[in-house]
This record gives structure tokens, C-alpha cells and sequence, in this order.
């Protein structure tokens, strides 16, 4: 004989009073109140499982602030749920599924473990400060909380209009390139599919591309002439010298360290992890940077660095000090640093050196605007060579200059 509960009444729930141990109050068809000791009052629901037939209890919230009629209501759509054989629990733990996804696939959440991988040798701590501020300025304020189930290129386009229109192309391009490696990295933990971000780089004007000012070979003796005479301190000058001589980057340059300087071998030899490409990069050290080398050894042999920083020596001195001494000596639009690359480098190909040689010297890698691959230690013994003829060159700049200059004191 079926068991027959009468409808629970507001008075009733009212009046129930707490007990030593929890009990229920029953409505029906598994609607039902229990009353714990500390007097507050639950709604709960039980039912049987469509997929198992297991007894299972759904909470519905807590009386007063759940009243009696709303209990009924919600208990109606379970019952609803329950006919066409549709598990309430199991929905409900869809949706909080739903909402966990929802948080993790955030942008910002996902840009930030996809940055966590980049830190980790991939880039030097620079170069990863500027990733990450470009992208906390320019990007997370805008769509750094939309999931990236949820991010379509017009929102993209939105956020990175205003750089656009400031005319920082070759920064829009970076940014750009940093979102969809984010998003590719969505793709690839298997929060989507696809990136649908991958073409909003159509949409921007595109950066001209311009070379480092640089000087023709012809002016490598006034060049010299003017680092001589220049008003410089002498670890500038030094490092200015440097860098012409190994015609390596400027922050490969400022950032030599004496542990990578091998004397007895003769070589510079440059980990992978401070070069552009992430290669190990050898310099044969020439007469003449052993010459600097030597010059610096009393000056900053006790630190790290053979160009420390001046106010901490436990840093590199910054790989902007060259560029603003050029300025200093009058070759603002002319040559920059870095342009000291393309110097060396027509230098060397209109003496007939092999383009492949002078490729490992630059430590350049394939690609349309590069010359043709190479083996860089099979390319070991003509660098040396290479580089010899190069620091010679400078060295008969600097002998030229040092006698003109006597010839001038001569004659007056």
C-alpha cells in the first residue's frame, strides 16, 4: 500500500522546531525539508537516477530565502527533467563544468600560461618583460577576460585599432603575432578547435621595411676618426670598438660576459640562450679584440661583464650607450649600432669573401632576406680568417687616422 504524505502547509514549516538530530519534513513526490539541529532549514529533492536507478538528494536552497511555493516550482522542473529521462545532478554538474571552463579559457589566464613557457629559456628576461607589457597594456584590458571559446577577430581589431592609427605598425605586428601564438596555444590544450584570430593581420596596413641606418665602407676611417676624437669614457669607447670589431648585436655586445671569453681557443662564445636565434654563436677573437680585451681586463675583470653597468655593475651596461654616442658624434640618421652589421658586412663581400662566411659571421639564419644556410663550425677556420682581415682593416683605419693627426701636429 502506497505510503500517502499530505502537503507540507507555510504554518507547519514555521513551527518545526529544531531537534537533537536532523529529520525531514515531507511535501511529496521527494520534495522535502530537513531541519538540523542549529534550527536552519534546506529543501532538498530525491529521486532516483535515470542512467543507474541509484537514490540521489538535490539540494534547492535554504528556507525562508527559498520559500514554500518557490520549492514546489523548482521540484516541478526536476520532475520535468526527470520524465524525459534528463539527470537534474548531472546537469547541474554540466553547467559548473560549464563555468570552470569558462574561467580557465579566459584570455588573460591562457596568455599567461602560454608566457610561463616562454620564460623558460626560450627568450631572455628582456625580451620577455617587453612580451608581457605589450600585451598587459595593449591587449588584456580590452579582452582579457572574454574566453577564448568566446573572442572573435572584430573584438581583436577593436582592442588594436588606436595602435594602428598612431602609425606603431611594427609594434601592432608584434602584438599581432603574440596574441594568435596565445591563441595556438588554446588551440593546443584543447580548450577549441581553431584559432579564429589567425587572418586579423589582413586587416592592418603592414610595416614598411627599413634597414639600420648604416655608412658605405668608404667612411670606415672617418668613423674611426670620429670614436677617436670623440669626448667618451673609455669603456664606451671600448665598446663601441667591441662591437665594430665581432659585428655582433647590440645586446649581444653589451652583454658579454668574461666567462664566455675562451683565450687560450681565441674564441667569444655566445649561448644559445642571449642570441637572437637561439644558437650558440662562436666569434674568433682577432688581434684586435684581444687588444680591447686586455684594455679592459683592469677596468671590469673583478665583475661579470666586460661592459657592466655604471650604476650596478652586477648588470650590462645598456645597448642603447653606443647609439647615443654616435648621436653624441654627429651621426643622428646616419648609423645606428646595429648598423655596424651592414658595414662589416659590404665591407667583407666587396673584398670577395664567400657570402656563406660572411652569413655565419652575422649569425644570420636561412630565409628570403638572408643569404643561403650554413654549418657554423664548418665555417670555423675561413671566419677566423675572415675576422682577422676584418680587425686588421680597423686596426690601418685607426693607424691612418693616428697619422694624419701627427702629420697635422707637423705641419702647425
Amino acid at each position: 500500500m502506497a505510503i500517502v504524505t499530505n502537503p507540507l502547509t507555510a504554518t507547519q514549516i514555521q513551527k518545526a522546531k529544531p531537534r537533537d538530530s536532523a529529520y525531514y519534513l515531507f511535501d511529496g513526490r521527494g520534495l522535502c525539508l530537513q531541519i538540523k539541529p542549529s534550527g536552519n532549514k534546506y529543501w532538498h529533492c530525491r529521486y532516483k537516477r535515470p542512467a543507474t536507478g541509484s537514490n540521489t538528494t538535490i539540494s534547492l536552497g535554504s528556507y525562508p530565502e527559498v520559500s514554500l511555493a518557490d520549492a514546489r516550482k523548482e521540484h516541478q522542473k526536476i520532475l520535468t527533467l526527470l520524465k524525459k529521462g534528463i539527470d537534474p545532478k548531472e546537469l547541474e554538474r554540466e553547467a559548473e563544468e560549464q563555468v570552470r571552463l569558462a574561467e580557465e579559457s579566459r584570455f588573460q589566464l591562457v596568455a599567461e600560461k602560454w608566457f610561463k613557457t616562454q620564460k623558460q629559456g626560450k627568450v631572455t628576461k628582456e625580451h620577455a618583460a617587453q612580451i608581457w607589457s605589450s600585451l598587459e597594456n595593449h591587449v588584456l584590458p580590452s579582452i582579457g577576460d572574454i574566453s577564448v571559446t568566446e573572442l572573435k577577430a572584430p573584438m581583436l581589431i577593436a582592442a588594436l585599432k588606436p595602435i594602428e592609427v598612431r602609425g606603431s605598425l611594427e609594434t601592432l605586428r608584434r602584438i599581432v603575432q603574440r596574441v594568435n601564438n596565445v591563441m595556438e596555444y588554446a588551440v593546443n590544450l584543447g580548450l577549441m578547435d581553431m584559432n579564429p584570430l589567425y587572418r586579423v593581420s589582413q586587416v592592418f596596413a603592414s610595416p614598411e621595411v627599413t634597414n639600420m641606418p648604416s655608412i658605405s665602407p668608404k667612411r670606415l676611417d672617418e668613423l674611426v676618426q670620429r670614436i677617436e676624437a670623440a669626448s667618451l669614457a673609455s669603456l664606451t669607447r671600448y665598446m663601441i670598438l667591441w662591437q665594430l670589431l665581432t659585428l655582433v648585436r647590440p645586446g649581444e655586445a653589451a652583454g658579454a660576459r668574461w666567462n664566455e671569453i675562451d683565450e687560450q681557443e681565441k674564441l667569444w662564445i655566445i649561448p644559445a640562450a642571449r642570441m637572437k636565434k637561439r644558437r650558440i654563436h662562436k666569434v674568433p677573437l682577432s688581434p684586435e679584440m684581444l687588444w680591447v680585451i686586455e684594455k679592459l681586463k683592469p677596468m671590469t675583470g673583478h665583475t661579470s661583464f666586460l661592459f657592466p653597468g655604471r650604476v650596478k655593475n652586477s648588470q650590462p651596461m645598456n645597448s642603447e650607450t653606443v647609439n647615443k654616442a654616435l648621436r653624441r658624434m654627429g651621426y643622428t640618421g646616419e648609423l645606428v649600432s646595429h648598423g655596424f652589421r651592414a658595414l662589416g658586412c659590404t665591407s667583407m663581400i666587396d673584398a670577395g669573401f664567400p657570402s656563406d662566411v660572411v652569413d655565419a659571421v652575422l649569425a644570420h639564419v636561412e630565409g628570403k632576406k638572408m643569404m643561403r644556410p650554413y654549418n657554423r663550425d664548418a665555417y670555423l677556420t675561413q671566419r677566423v680568417e675572415l675576422m682577422a682581415w676584418w680587425g686588421q682593416k680597423i686596426s690601418e683605419s685607426m693607424q691612418s687616422v693616428a697619422l694624419r693627426a701627427t702629420m697635422s701636429r707637423d705641419a702647425a
